[in-house]
């Protein structure tokens, strides 16, 4: 981009920046352009086109009587041209010793360092961002054990804080580190320190794993001493620092009426705004999915889900009932509940759950909700046990146990059964089990039995919920008849005959 001049004597036309003194073939010396490597102007010399302030250079529009920025009393306009020529002398005087050879080669070494402090810059900014990265995983992640059974909120809330206090530090080091290297640079090593040291204290000791996180963190405590200098160097060239587009604001797109201190100003307040308003979003986002997450697995009050269960129990909804087990076990039970509904012939009137005592457990801290209960019931044939956990935000069934149908009629009809010989009645207490019917019959037939020996006695041994053993006593001897409970009916599951 180029901007017309005034144009004026070809003769000491300059081909070299002003800024870094790279040489250039200038074709119209009535031009300015601008350098490729660091965005100084090039142009034959320092023309006389616009008015400048005789004391900060700034441009003075036609007619000004101070300069708007430094205040200085300049020519009136009354005075006429010989007044304005004056200024315009002198700032071409001014404009002419201010690039001396000097001034050009402090300007070419300063650009030099600028471009090292540049890199440098580059390499920290990068740590921080891949900080932010590794930070901004943990944090999304951290949600998630709120939703863990068993999980304690309080000390997920201090993580989160913790979490989300680092991350923010590294969010906003990555946008200020070009402006204050200095400092950031002592955050991270500090940072640094202060997990390696945790490391340290919260692991088995070892000396291999100590020395290296003391080197590590000396490794970054050696890059505060560069970022010193980094800063003493952008104070003393802000223009040429500018001109790098460090800043994001460079001397050719600002207006004229900023200073280059001004310019660093405004370049460093929007990245504070750009980091508070990436924080300000990560910190929203993270807290309400936090609290979301918490709100739908807070593990409700056992006595309010009591109450429900019950009201479902004595309505005899099979399904609704069903609903309180895992789902990983609902089928099942669902089933052995229909069983148990048609086989103690209950119908829609099942039987109350009254004057329950509970055991609670896995309180890990005082105050904390209770992750388990076990509830001992009155039933009407006995004591029925539920044993409860919460998950998942909800209180489920894990184990029914009811107290077991009566088995004394079912004794009494296999007697009958077995005195009478009807071997058609007994192979209906088997059930399906085709093996024991056939057993039934080969057994009578290896003894001989024409018809099946008279039981005179029988003895019943209840020791074992869910089972139960028959001992019939015969004139051929004693008879052994197992039971098991299946599906809430009584099976005969196994006969062993007399000893010869």
């Amino acid at each position: 981009m180029t901007t017309e001049r005034t144009p004026a004597s070809c003769d000491s036309c300059g081909k070299s920046c002003d800024s870094c003194g790279k040489l250039y073939r200038v074709p119209d010396p009535t031009k300015i352009y601008s350098c490729k490597a660091c965005d100084g102007k090039v142009c034959a010399d320092v023309l006389a086109a616009d008015i400048t302030c005789p004391e900060c250079q700034a441009s003075i529009a036609d007619g000004d009587e101070f300069c708007t920025q430094c205040g200085v009393a300049l020519a009136p306009e009354n005075e006429g041209e010989a007044a304005k020529d004056v200024v315009v002398r002198t700032s071409r005087a001014r404009a002419k010793s201010k690039r001396s050879g000097k001034d050009r080669e402090h300007d070419r070494a300063a650009t030099r360092e600028l471009t090292k402090a540049f890199k440098f810059l580059k390499i920290l900014r990068l740590w921080f961002l891949l900080n932010v990265v590794i930070n901004g995983i943990v944090l999304a992640f951290i949600p998630f054990t709120f939703a863990l059974d068993g999980f304690d909120p309080n000390l997920g809330m201090l993580a989160l804080t913790i979490q989300l206090g680092t991350t923010s530090l590294m969010v906003i080091g990555l946008f200020q580190v070009f402006f204050r290297p200095f400092l950031w640079s002592v955050v991270l090593a500090s940072m640094v320190t202060l997990s390696r040291a945790y490391a340290i204290v919260n692991s088995d000791y070892n000396m291999v794993v100590a020395v290296l996180s003391v080197v590590w963190a000396l490794m970054f405590w050696a890059l505060v001493i560069p970022t010193a200098r980094v800063r003493k160097l952008i104070d003393a060239n802000p223009d040429l620092y500018i001109a790098k587009r460090i800043t994001g604001a460079s001397g050719r797109k600002r207006s004229s009426s900023v200073t280059s201190k001004k310019a660093m100003q405004l370049a460093e307040k929007k990245a504070w705004r750009n980091a508070l308003v990436t924080v300000g979003i990560v910190a929203v986002a993270t807290i309400s999915a936090s609290f979301a997450m918490y709100r739908d697995n807070k593990i409700p009050n056992f006595e309010d889900s009591w109450a429900q269960f019950h009201s479902d129990w004595s309505s005899g909804n099979v399904d609704q009932v069903s609903q309180w087990f895992h789902e990983s076990s609902r089928g099942s039970e669902r089933a052995r509940l229909e069983a148990i509904s048609t086989n103690r012939e209950w119908g829609s009137n099942w039987p109350s759950l009254q004057d329950h005592e509970k055991e609670f457990g896995f309180v890990e801290a005082e105050g904390q909700a209770p992750k388990s209960v076990v509830l001992q019931a009155n039933l009407s044939d006995g004591i029925a046990s539920l044993n409860w956990r919460a998950a998942n935000g909800s209180w489920k069934i894990t184990n029914l146990e009811l107290p077991d149908p009566d088995f004394e009629t079912i004794a009494a009809a296999w007697v009958t059964a077995w005195n009478t010989s009807d071997f058609d009645r007994l192979s209906h207490f088997f059930l399906n089990n085709e093996k024991m019917k056939r057993s039934l019959r080969s057994m009578a037939d290896r003894r001989d039995w024409v018809s099946l020996p008279v039981v005179r006695k029988q003895t019943i041994d209840d020791s074992r919920d869910g089972y139960r053993s028959v001992y019939l006593q015969t004139d051929q001897g004693e008879i052994l008849v197992g039971w098991t409970l299946d599906l809430d009916q009584w099976t005969a599951s196994k006969i062993k005959p007399p000893k010869r």
